[in-house]
């Protein structure tokens, strides 16, 4: 409402300036109109009377004069008469000087003498009537002021101020984000084009704003087909493996289900033997278990969970596969929880990828190790390009991958982040993923480095902040 008064305010000092110069004006019109009138109906008494204070003067002398002039003016309510004598050889212009509001009429008698008339009104009325008359006109002036300030300020408040305020109101709740109730404002001014300008802005805004949730929806759509494949690619490698990981405890069922069969055992034997069955279809279960809930496909979520037994259950589930490449895994942590909001799954991914990669790069076979631990304090990086500008201080969770492989050349280094990058060679890898690892610790607000020396080792330390929640 401010700019409605300020225009308001404009339009109305603009209309009182014009109403005062106008009052002015009149005032001073009517003004000079009342004296007109009154020196012409002044003149026209002078002028009827003339020829019969002539007629008076030739009959009966001065006296008769003062008589007729006194009985004109006892005769006239509104109108004083008054007689006066001309001096010798002096003009009637010169003798007529008025000392208050009269009329003065020069009326030649004879040859030798002639006087005027004078033709006078009280002043009192005079004043009355002029100030009756402004008292209408200042009347006037202000009911002209009132009303205009009123009409202005109507239409003001109806066709400025109501539409700025739903203009301002549509843009606050543009700046909220709601961009689909449209504004409706009458008119075909540059206020109604302004509205409708901004309804066509936010259907804009609105079409963008879909379009980007449905293109994040598939990235991430996409994003978790790249990681559950990633997952059933290391399934498939784990699947060779189960062979040998269900052999010894398929083979101890067999055998004591022979036995159990030959009914040369006793009781307690039986009674062994079937504890031995059972113990051992549950470590098969497990084992199934563990793969199948690896291969499953779940949407990400975040819960309250103990990283270090995510760490240990996925080098177990591995154990197998790296044995069949003669590799030895080696888990280390402090015996102690490592509780965090992680989507365990995801971090199963992540320590697959490091522990399989480590494992197809000793062809020779050896030891990958596996250390879970926690570090206070500023964290150093031994590679900044993966290290976030801030977070670097507080409490970490620390998880190091480290074989005795081939090592990473220091120009392949900075590329192994890289969708599709790869060493391995062809049929061996799809290059995805480290760029998945990659992905899911930063969402966790983490970061990856790598240290190697060609030849000999190859280091990937992940860091993970241990206050990450859901």
């Amino acid at each position: 409402m401010k700019l409605t008064a300020k225009i308001v305010s404009i339009f109305f000092i603009g209309i009182l300036t014009v109403s005062s110069i106008f009052a002015w004006i009149a005032i001073r019109w009517e003004e000079r109109a009342f004296y007109e009138k009154a020196n012409n109906q002044a003149k026209q008494m002078a002028v009827s009377l003339q020829e019969k204070i002539v007629l008076a003067w030739s009959e009966q002398g001065e006296e008769g004069i003062f008589r007729f002039v006194r009985q004109a003016s006892e005769a006239d309510q509104h109108w004083e008469l008054k007689w006066f004598w001309m001096q010798p050889n002096s003009t009637t212009k010169e003798q007529m000087q008025p000392r208050r509001f009269c009329h003065y009429h020069g009326i030649v008698l004879d040859s030798e003498r002639s006087g005027q008339l004078e033709i006078s009104q009280n002043l009192e009325e005079l004043k009355q009537n002029k100030r009756s008359a402004i008292q209408k006109i200042l009347i006037f002036f202000a009911a002209q002021v009132v009303v205009s300030g009123l009409i202005l300020m109507l239409f003001g408040i109806r066709f400025i101020g109501r539409p700025i305020r739903q203009l301002i109101e549509k843009t606050r709740a543009i700046g909220e984000g709601d961009l689909n109730t449209p504004l409706s404002l009458s008119g075909s001014d540059e206020l109604g084009e302004l509205a409708l300008k901004l309804n066509t802005m936010c259907d804009e805004l609105s079409a963008s704003q879909n379009q980007v949730h449905e293109e994040a929806a598939a990235r991430v759509e996409a994003v978790e087909q790249l990681r559950h494949a990633d997952r059933l690619r290391t399934v498939g490698r784990l699947a060779s493996g189960l062979a040998h990981e269900l052999g010894t405890p398929l083979n101890v069922v067999a055998g004591r289900a022979s036995l159990i069969h030959s009914g040369k055992l006793s009781a307690a034997e039986i009674t062994e033997s079937s504890k031995t069955i059972r113990k051992e279809a549950d470590r098969m279960t497990g084992i199934l278990r563990q793969l199948l809930d690896f291969a499953r496909r779940s949407p990400p979520q975040t819960m309250a969970t103990d990283l270090r037994k995510v760490v240990a259950s996925t080098i177990e589930l591995l154990g197998s596969l790296a044995e069949k490449s003669n590799v030895e895994l080696q888990f280390s942590s402090p015996q102690e929880a490592f509780p965090i909001h992680v989507d365990p799954e995801q971090f199963r991914q992540v320590i697959s990828n490091l522990v399989m990669n480590a494992v197809q790069s000793m062809s020779q076979g050896g030891v990958v190790a596996v250390e879970l631990k926690k570090q206070i304090g500023e964290m150093k990086a031994l590679s900044s390009m993966h290290k976030p500008s801030v977070r670097d201080q507080g409490t970490y969770y620390c998880l190091t991958v480290k074989d005795e492989g081939d090592g990473i050349a220091e120009e392949n280094i900075e590329h192994l982040f890289e969708p599709f990058f790869t060493t391995k060679g062809v049929g061996e890898g799809t290059g995805l993923g480290l760029s998945i690892v990659y992905g899911i610790i930063k969402e966790h607000d983490g970061w990856i480095d790598v240290e190697s020396v060609l030849g000999k080792e190859t280091c990937f330390s992940v860091y993970i902040p241990a206050e990450v929640s859901s």
